[in-house]
C-alpha cells in the first residue's frame, strides 16, 4: 500500500477542518454533533471539538484500518480503497451539513445522508463480487471465510442486495421523515439477513 494512496484520502478528511475555518466566526460556540430520527440536533458540542474532532477521528480510524490490514495480510486493492475512501467522503457531508445547519439552514440531516449512504451501497456493488475472503470488508461469516466459493457466491448476491437496499436509501432518504427511517430499517435488514440466510444454505444444502 503505497503512501501517496493513502494520503489524499487524508487530506480529504481534512477538509472540513478548512470549511470549519473559513466559517469560524460566522459558526455559534456550541455545534451540533448528533442528530435525532427527526433530522433535528438533539447533541451539541463545543466549536472548536465540533470542527476538528471528527476529522481526526476519520483520519485516526484509517489509520487503524490500514495497520490491520497489513498485520492480517491482506493486500487486496479494491478492498483497500472502499475501506480508507468511504468514511472521508461521508465525513465531508455530514461536516456541510452540520456546518450550513449551524447557520440556520435548516436541512434535514436524514434528507442528505441517507441518499448518499444509498449511492456508497450502489458503489460497492461493483467491489463485493471481485474481493477475496478478508476479515475487512465483504459478507464476512463463517460460511464465507472458510470458503472461497462460498464468499463469491454470497458477496455476489450481497452485491446486489446492496443496490437494492442503496435506491432504498436514496428514495425514501429524499422523501423524509418516517419513511426515511422504515427505509433505512428494511434496507439494513436486506444487506445483513438475505446474504448470511444464502450463505448458510449453501454451507449446508
Amino acid at each position: 500500500m503505497k503512501n501517496s494512496r493513502v494520503l489524499l484520502p487524508n487530506l480529504i478528511s481534512l477538509l472540513p477542518i478548512v470549511y470549519g475555518g473559513l466559517l469560524w466566526q460566522y459558526l455559534p460556540q456550541q455545534l451540533p454533533i448528533h442528530f435525532g430520527i427527526d433530522g433535528q440536533p438533539d447533541q451539541y458540542a463545543p466549536k472548536l471539538i465540533a470542527v476538528i474532532g471528527l476529522p481526526v477521528l476519520i483520519i485516526t480510524v484509517n489509520y487503524v484500518i490500514i495497520r490491520s490490514m497489513k498485520n492480517k495480510g491482506i493486500d487486496n486493492q479494491k478492498v483497500f480503497t472502499v475501506l480508507i475512501w468511504s468514511l472521508p467522503l461521508l465525513l465531508n457531508v455530514v461536516q456541510i451539513v452540520t456546518f450550513m445547519h449551524a447557520l440556520n439552514y435548516h436541512i434535514n440531516i436524514g434528507s442528505v445522508i441517507l441518499p448518499v449512504i444509498g449511492l456508497l451501497f450502489i458503489v460497492l456493488d461493483n467491489y463485493l463480487p471481485k474481493t477475496t475472503p478478508n476479515y475487512m470488508v465483504g459478507i464476512r461469516l463463517p460460511e464465507t471465510l472458510h470458503n472461497s466459493e462460498n464468499w463469491q457466491k454470497t458477496n455476489r448476491l450481497g452485491g446486489f442486495t446492496m443496490v437494492f437496499a442503496g435506491f432504498i436509501l436514496l428514495i425514501t432518504g429524499i422523501i423524509g421523515n418516517m419513511i426515511a427511517v422504515i427505509g433505512l430499517i428494511v434496507a439494513m435488514v436486506i444487506t445483513i439477513l438475505v446474504p448470511a440466510v444464502y450463505a448458510s444454505w449453501l454451507a449446508h444444502r
